[in-house]
């Protein structure tokens, strides 16, 4: 979250020629609320399942009826195993990484409207409390803990479902795009 994968999309897909679709707007849509409305009434758990779901949904109509279609994924999509695996086998995925530094920068404004930005991170060998709201990452050092913490857990299976990574600190949202482009 953060990396710019809404933004550098339409880009891309303008630039292609094709649809755009964002699946977290796709799964709005389906629900009827906003995404941190479902993760309050619902969990995590429920969201990620429900985000299978759309996933198969979108990459089906993509495939029935497009030669090509630009599809922006939440940030933890991935990590649901049978999304990576749909998205590895059935995509030419792009990991836009970004340093968590640009990370920060850009979502100091957003993070309590984001549910995974939302939850300080935990101290090791201890559990959440069930019963209790997640405490906002209001602060920079508390957001910077935050982005860390999931980047810490999501790289390494980025990496792994991703054919193309493309860093990008310090580029506009048409670089990305057109370096994106370079490289298909």
């Amino acid at each position: 979250m953060g990396c710019g994968k809404s933004s550098v999309g339409k880009t891309l897909s303008a630039l292609l020629g094709c649809p755009f679709t964002d699946l977290d707007a796709a799964i709005v849509e389906r629900i009827g609320c906003t995404i941190p409305e479902y993760f309050a009434l619902h969990g995590e758990a429920a969201f990620r399942a429900l985000e299978s779901d759309v996933l198969s949904d979108v990459l089906a109509a993509s495939l029935a009826g497009q030669p090509s279609a630009v599809l922006a994924l939440g940030g933890g999509t991935v990590m649901t195993p049978d999304c990576a695996e749909q998205i590895h086998t059935q995509t030419c995925c792009i990991y836009l990484r970004a340093t968590v530094n640009t990370l920060v920068q850009r979502l100091r404004n957003e993070a309590a409207g984001r549910p995974m930005l939302r939850t300080r991170t935990p101290d090791p060998g201890t559990e959440p409390n069930p019963g209790s709201r997640p405490a906002p990452a209001d602060t920079d050092k508390a957001l910077r803990e935050r982005i860390s913490h999931l980047l810490a857990q999501r790289s390494a299976t980025y990496e792994s479902v991703a054919h193309h990574i493309i860093d990008v600190d310090g580029l506009s949202i048409e670089d990305v795009a057109r370096t994106i482009l370079s490289s298909l």
